[in-house]
């Protein structure tokens, strides 16, 4: 199983690999209880959005994680 940095860093490596723009990785387990890291990401049209969702959720189950939420579509 991947440390929740190596998780982080994965996913937002594979949202670089679709052209994501502004991509920010936000270490937030000081402040949150719900997670480690907050991933932002944008997308240059609708159809670049859902792309990068529908890749991120992939590179989720990828790596043996089930995405339990998502924003964007």
């Amino acid at each position: 199983m991947l440390s929740a940095k190596k998780f982080a860093y994965e996913v937002t490596k594979a949202l670089d690999d679709k052209k994501g723009v502004d991509i920010t990785l936000l270490k937030i387990n000081e402040v949150s209880s719900l997670a480690d890291y907050f991933i932002i990401c944008t997308g240059t049209s609708n159809t670049h959005v859902k792309t990068l969702c529908d890749h991120a959720e992939y590179t989720f189950e990828q790596l043996g994680e089930p995405m339990l939420g998502r924003e964007g579509h």
